[in-house]
């Protein structure tokens, strides 16, 4: 049938991509002379970076919307705090896969074999709850600097004299 044909296309289609991407991968990689696992660490920080600097305006407006603060069209309010969002983007990204694959290890017992759906969720669970914790207080940072208008170095001291060291 027609929906038939067009799925089988749709499949093959994907499975070009699919083996396109891994020569693209694999003539970086041999180019680099990079193991896969740097490259991916690599081009995920790079990814992360880009990204960062595109959301960074909403998650400007979000923030002053959740603390009810004027919202300021001006680059330089949109992107205060963008050294930090990326240095979190980044650090979450080199904890939570790594944790989450070694958690993933450890319910296999180094066994290759597919995870349960318990197993997958507990382990991304698990790497969720390690970025969190180093990442937790560099959003404090970021988002009290959108708040404070400080400077990065100063934003810590200003939360302090603010909130007290209680």
């Amino acid at each position: 049938s027609e929906r038939e044909r067009g799925q089988a296309e749709a499949a093959a289609a994907k499975e070009t991509a699919r083996l396109m991407g891994m020569q693209l991968v694999r003539g970086i990689q041999k180019r680099s002379g990079m193991t896969l696992e740097e490259l991916s660490r690599r081009s995920g920080v790079a990814v992360g970076t880009i990204e960062v600097c595109l959301l960074q305006p909403m998650l400007y407006c979000k923030n002053a919307t959740q603390q009810g603060l004027p919202i300021f069209v001006s680059p330089t309010v949109y992107y205060r705090g963008l050294t930090m969002s990326v240095t979190n983007m980044s650090i979450l990204t080199a904890i939570q896969f790594p944790l989450t694959g070694f958690v993933q290890k450890l319910f296999t017992g180094g066994e290759a074999r597919k995870l349960s759906p318990f197993e997958q969720i507990g382990a991304g669970f698990l790497g969720g709850v390690g970025s969190g914790v180093a990442c937790a207080p560099m959003e404090l940072v970021l988002i009290q600097q959108q708040r404070f208008g400080t400077p990065l170095l100063a934003t810590p001291g200003k939360i302090l004299s603010v909130c007290g060291s209680q």
